[in-house]
């Protein structure tokens, strides 16, 4: 991370120990409040913030599209909501391939408030809504939803350290074959794999059979 914000001076890289992990959403609260009312921002002005897990990646015009969309529909600034890119990619890092997925209730949602206090800058911050996968489930927020099936947004990464995020159990599926996509769009060091859809097809249906499990047989804790 040091070397990111040497290379990116606008980035401000804030740690939080692992002791206060469970108060996470209210400390970046208070974080986003301090920044806001350092930077001078004014009544009026809205704050914008991002659900994104350090594991994954974000489109190189992730924030610009963001931006650009808002200024597009000012209709979607009448209340407080959130954006939500549809369509991204899961990588599978043992398989070497990727795959394009629809996933409408995903973890890489921005969310845009309005700032009511240019003195006192108070917000809810993307975090304060609990999970994302149920937000619109609980009515907590109003989300607006980008289709663009030709330009995945967001990549969420699959190894042996997030078996819960495994293969998605969505129909809208289908295998990228530009082995430079990852690199093009998201810069990373990666090219990918074309022709191990078998290989792909082995994980889906275990990953089948561990949903079916989880369904049926009750988990011991």
């Amino acid at each position: 991370m040091k070397s990111y914000c040497k290379h990116c001076p606008q980035i401000t890289y804030i740690t939080v120990k692992e002791q206060y992990r469970w108060h996470f959403a209210k400390i970046f609260q208070q974080v986003v409040e301090k920044q806001l009312k350092e930077r001078s921002i004014k009544e009026g002005d809205y704050c914008l913030t991002t659900y994104f897990d350090n594991d994954d990646c974000l489109n190189k015009d992730y924030i610009k599209d963001v931006h650009d969309i808002l200024q597009q529909n000012n209709n979607f600034l009448q209340e407080d909501g959130f954006l939500a890119f549809d369509y991204g990619v899961q990588y599978y890092t043992e398989l070497g391939i990727a795959t394009r997925i629809k996933y409408p209730n995903n973890h890489f949602i921005t969310l845009f408030e309005e700032v009511s206090s240019a003195e006192s800058p108070s917000v809810r911050t993307c975090y304060g809504y609990g999970s994302h996968f149920d937000i619109e489930k609980r009515n907590a927020a109003r989300v607006h939803h980008i289709t663009r099936v030709d330009k995945p947004m967001w990549v969420e990464v699959i190894h042996k350290g997030n078996v819960d995020n495994d293969v998605k159990m969505t129909l809208d599926t289908s295998f990228i074959n530009d082995k430079r996509l990852l690199q093009r769009d998201f810069s990373l060091n990666v090219i990918l794999q074309t022709g191990r859809k078998m290989a792909f097809f082995v994980r889906y249906f275990k990953q089948v059979e561990r949903r079916f499990y989880n369904r049926f047989v009750p988990r011991k804790w």
